[in-house]
């Protein structure tokens, strides 16, 4: 019973870093299920955390994805039309966490273009989330990063690097 196997780590852990904790869960669960079906990955959602932390479990498995190959592009867009909308912003972040930014942003913001645009800043609140944690935050680094991302979506670069700080 993973609920009962994770509850020792939780005592450890401070609040602020629960959301990260859960992010790895959400995509370890979403690894073992992968091949079990949509409607089982949610079930376990459900049963291992409270609600209030499910946001972080739909997070981490949008992370699993690598949106750079065409396969696994069409998946995530199959499972984020699954996901009960309540959590599909979180679903998306994930996939902005998840884009396998190898240094060129152009190529991780052309990734990101691709993604339904209802969905997409919340693609680029992750992104910053990941870019934060890349660059250690360093406010040099990110206002050259930023200035090769689409001013339209510069707020949710800045409010996921924001919300990143806040989980360390």
């Amino acid at each position: 019973n993973l609920k009962e196997y994770i509850k020792p780590f939780l005592v450890k852990l401070d609040e602020h870093e629960r959301p990260q904790f859960y992010d790895g869960i959400g995509s370890g669960i979403a690894w073992r299920l992968k091949d079990k079906g949509l409607d089982e990955t949610i079930k376990a959602f459900e049963a291992t955390v409270e609600k209030k932390d499910l946001p972080y479990l739909y997070r981490g498995w949008g992370s699993f994805f690598s949106l750079e190959i065409p396969e696994e592009f069409k998946e995530a867009e199959d499972v984020a039309s699954y996901i009960p909308q309540e959590y599909k912003m979180f679903f998306y972040q994930g996939l902005g966490l998840g884009v396998g930014f190898t240094g060129d942003i152009e190529e991780a913001t052309g990734v990101l273009e691709k993604i339904d645009s209802r969905y997409r800043h919340f693609c680029y609140i992750g992104l910053g989330r990941k870019l934060g944690s890349a660059y250690k935050n360093d406010p040099r680094a990110l206002r050259g990063m930023l200035r090769n991302i689409n001013s339209r979506y510069h707020q949710y670069v800045l409010d996921g690097i924001a919300e990143g700080k806040g989980e360390r």
